[in-house]
């Protein structure tokens, strides 16, 4: 069946989507991960914002959701769920902007009436209300307008709270687990805080993590409050000549560099180009704290032309010291380009300097981390295809992040992956979607793939189904599965129920044993909306060979 599905992937390349063309449904590639986020290729100028969900769909797993937390112009940092496994880089994901794709350019097409189309009649205009006074030959057309001194604007706050709770109960192999999770967060950000046309961000959950893994012994509490962003920006407006952002923050151009705090400012040296530099302590990954032992200095030129659909770039270094003793040297970048409304590249890399100092890796440059995809979209919409290739090595560090690292896995370590997909709507109902992946570690390699179907009421509001048949060649398991799930809107609900059948084996196990499993997994979610509250209930059950659990979660958020 593997072979049978691998060929039909290669012969026919067809992609994925389940929304209607006018839609505001975005669609997302992973291109690297690290500690509890994600990379994805798309930013700021495809209508990426802070606070959106994105729903992940990894190769032979669950699909994830989860939350951007930072944007740059054309990348954006997702953060996940403590627990769940990073979605692989490639991993495909979708996500609700308000700004779609292209957009700006049907703007600005000039929208001329049809033929056949009937005139509106304009209603009578009310008498003016409004008397002008005596009118001299020196007297203005035009009023003179006047800007507004930030210590007379309003503060104006806009924000989300939110929570979360996920009950787990295993009991597969004769197990008795429970498993509790619940988060309480609020991100909020406030305008003109102290009357210097600044704005204010705040960003902090309190997480409760309990377990009780066997019957006769207590179980285990973990509670951990975190602040994810405290920061103060000066000079965010387009206009500014100058950006400055002081606390806890992702850094504006490079949010891979991960959590910062300290400081960092950006100068426009001339039209589309800028220049900045950032100085600060990075926390500690796991779990976060007030400081770190990492302090860090990076410089950036970043480059973005009128026409955000046509290139963007940004270079950088960066220099880091762990406990006072240099650690990290890196150079990174990554380029934007849409030369055409058809063709979009896209490219990020970090290359590590290594000096004497180094004792596992050999002195000189090092390609860390290398992605990059070249996608083709028919300026219909009917079709489309992309391929991309990535690149991941472990970089020798100090950082608390990569210790305790096997040497000969940073010395030889990779993850080489090659993915080709592609997209083709039969009907305005009906479209096609696979993909094939090639990867390549140090030891081995293997493919996976899928092939799938969505078929959607072009309104959005109406039954929706999604139905894929995928397999996996993993250095841990192989195997085939089957996914179908259905969706329906019900009025300001929205409401799903799904199936996965996965058939897979073990192949990386210690023991050498190579049986056969069975996985079945039962999905079902409701979502539904009142004025400004969001609620979300999911359940899911799982049970096949040796396995046997289910979760329940509702998740709840407020916008103000």
């Amino acid at each position: 069946m593997k072979r049978l599905i691998a060929a039909l992937l290669v012969v026919v390349c067809v992609a994925s989507s389940a929304r209607a063309q006018d839609s505001q449904l975005l669609h997302v590639s992973v291109t690297f991960a690290s500690g509890r986020g994600v990379f994805v290729d798309q930013g700021r100028a495809s209508g990426m914002a802070v606070g959106l969900r994105v729903r992940f769909f990894p190769p032979g797993s669950s699909p994830v959701e989860g939350v951007v937390r930072a944007v740059s112009t054309d990348s954006a940092l997702v953060e996940l769920p403590e627990g769940i496994p990073l979605p692989p880089v490639g991993t495909k994901g979708e996500v609700e902007v308000e700004t779609p794709i292209g957009a700006i350019e049907e703007k600005q097409k000039p929208t001329t009436p049809k033929p056949t189309q009937r005139k509106r009649e304009v209603p009578a205009h009310p008498p003016w209300t409004r008397q002008e006074g005596e009118l001299t030959p020196d007297t203005p057309l035009l009023a003179p307008a006047f800007g507004q001194r930030p210590q007379d604007r309003p503060v104006e706050y806009k924000g989300r709270i939110y929570s979360q709770l996920l009950y787990t109960k295993d009991r597969g192999n004769n197990r008795d687990n429970d498993y509790v999770l619940g988060r309480l967060g609020i991100w909020i950000e406030a305008k003109n805080l102290f009357g210097q046309g600044g704005e204010m961000l705040f960003a902090g959950e309190v997480i409760n993590q309990g377990a009780d893994l066997l019957k006769d012994e207590d179980g285990t509490t973990n509670n951990n409050i975190r602040i994810d962003r405290l920061a103060y920006t000066i000079g965010e407006q387009k206009y500014s000549l100058y950006r400055l952002e002081l606390g806890r923050f992702y850094s504006s151009k490079l949010p891979e560099l991960g959590l910062i705090d300290g400081a960092e400012v950006m100068l426009k040296v001339k039209k589309g180009l800028q220049i900045g530099a950032g100085l600060g302590v990075y926390p500690d990954p796991f779990p976060l704290s007030v400081a770190g032992e990492d302090a860090s200095l990076h410089m950036f030129m970043d480059y973005q032309s009128e026409a955000w659909h046509h290139l963007s770039a940004v270079i950088a270094y960066q220099k880091t010291w762990h406990e006072g003793t240099p650690d990290r040297d890196l150079l990174l970048g990554k380029i934007n380009m849409r030369p055409t409304k058809t063709l979009w590249f896209y490219t990020s890399w970090k290359v590590d300097i290594y000096l004497a100092g180094d004792s596992i890796k050999s002195q000189g440059l090092d390609l860390t981390e290398f992605w990059a995809q070249l996608r083709y979209t028919a300026r219909s919409n009917v079709l489309g295809a992309a391929v991309s290739i990535s690149h991941y090595a472990w970089p020798e560090l100090e950082r608390r992040e990569f210790r305790d690292l096997p040497a000969e896995l940073v010395r030889n370590g990779k993850i080489d992956r090659l993915n080709l997909s592609g997209w083709l709507r039969a009907s305005k109902r009906l479209r096609f979607a696979s993909r094939f992946d090639l990867w390549e570690d140090q030891d081995t390699s293997g493919t996976g793939g899928e092939i799938s179907a969505d078929w959607t009421d072009p309104s959005g509001t109406g039954p929706s189904m999604h139905v894929a048949i995928f397999y996996t060649d993993g250095s841990f398991n192989d195997g085939t599965g089957f996914r179908i799930q259905a969706r329906q809107g019900l009025g300001s609900a929205n409401g799903f129920v799904g199936y996965e059948l996965f058939r897979y084996s073990n192949v990386g196990s210690i023991g050498g044993d190579e049986d056969e499993f069975t996985r079945h997994t039962l999905r079902s979610g409701l979502d539904w909306s009142l004025n400004n509250w969001h609620y979300s209930l999911s359940a899911d059950y799982i049970f096949g060979d040796g396995e046997q659990s289910y979760t329940v979660g509702l998740y709840t958020q407020y916008r103000f």
